[in-house]
């Protein structure tokens, strides 16, 4: 089973709290906090996964964690790009600028030993270029 790695952008609509709720049944981040986003769609009158999916995104590549993580094998499942750019996104909602830009470029330069698909470094930068200035976040799909 695999998943598709986006960066997301934060809108007026979708703001850090929405992800914090979106990813909290997510284990190992700091978000973790079981059964938040239902709480929170109830208190907010909202849809979470419909929130998180009209956000701009680009896709990054494919990616099994759940794989990687059972048969502890992440050279096989997981693409040294995706976990760069896993790596350079964090939790913490960073802004694109130049710098950012550039810290995923060197992800890309990780390569693909994989035979999972990943995107062109020129499609991730041009995305990303056009929302400088504003904050992102990834989800795998």
């Amino acid at each position: 089973m695999s998943a598709d790695l986006h960066i997301h952008v934060l809108t007026k609509k979708f703001t850090e709290k929405h992800v914090e709720a979106f990813q909290s049944n997510s284990l190992g981040t700091r978000f973790f906090n079981l059964g938040y986003d239902k709480r929170f769609e109830k208190e907010h009158d909202c849809d979470l996964y419909k929130m998180c999916a009209a956000t701009p995104d680009v896709w990054v590549g494919e990616v099994s964690w759940l794989k990687a993580n059972v048969l502890e094998d992440e050279e096989s499942f997981i693409p040294n790009i995706v976990q760069a750019v896993w790596e350079t996104v964090g939790e913490n909602f960073p802004v694109i600028d130049d710098s950012f830009i550039e810290a995923i470029k060197k992800a890309f330069e990780a390569g693909n030993t994989t035979d999972y698909s990943v995107s062109s470094v020129d499609k991730v930068v041009s995305f990303l270029t056009k929302h400088l200035g504003k904050k992102v976040f990834t989800i795998s799909w």
